[in-house]
């Protein structure tokens, strides 16, 4: 499989994720409110992402970790910046950026922390963490001009995809090479 057909697969999984996730919980209106709708969108994403790379790396010890990490890590994100971005500024665009690292932060450190389990690299680790956080300040910022609307969220889920995806096809070289020469262009 071609890194686009990984692209345009993780790209649709994101957005298909947080849609899911916005309409069941976290964007406004959705049915189930407060942390256990940011839970289940975090859960939403952290279960897209978990079956792309599963389709792309194979079943790896280790790699279920994704699923909570990201669950977990975006609710205690949108928790956090909830009470302390308002506190920081009350600028809109800059509420959505101080909102973002805090998601940004908590999710990178719960799915890098993922990748740490079944990838022994820690520089690309490393790496990881930064894109994640750059990606949900993205994200976060795009929700934010949106305010939170649903008609936004593939706006959100395509600028945080997009990021992730785009490191992920740097990473996976390396990632998928560490497990017996297994590659992306050689998955059926």
């Amino acid at each position: 499989m071609s890194q686009r057909y990984f692209l345009i697969e993780w790209i649709l999984a994101n957005i298909a994720a947080l849609l899911v996730g916005s309409m069941l919980g976290a964007t406004d209106g959705g049915l189930v409110r407060g942390v256990a709708g940011d839970i289940l969108l975090g859960g939403s994403v952290g279960v897209a992402q978990w079956w792309v790379l599963r389709r792309h790396l194979g079943s790896r010890p280790g790699l279920w970790w994704w699923l909570p990490a990201t669950a977990f890590g975006y609710a205690a994100g949108v928790v956090l910046g909830r009470r302390f971005a308002p506190m920081i500024t009350t600028d809109h665009l800059l509420l959505g950026f101080v909102f973002g690292v805090f998601v940004g932060v908590l999710v990178g450190v719960g799915q890098a922390a993922a990748l740490r389990r079944f990838y022994q690299n820690n520089e690309a680790v490393l790496h990881w963490f930064m894109v994640s956080l750059v990606a949900w300040i993205v994200a976060e910022v795009v929700a934010f001009v949106f305010y939170f609307r649903l008609e936004g969220v593939p706006f959100v889920a395509l600028s945080m995809a997009l990021i992730t995806g785009l490191a992920l096809l740097i990473f996976m070289p390396s990632l998928t090479s560490t497990f017996e020469g297994y590659s992306v262009t050689e998955h059926n």
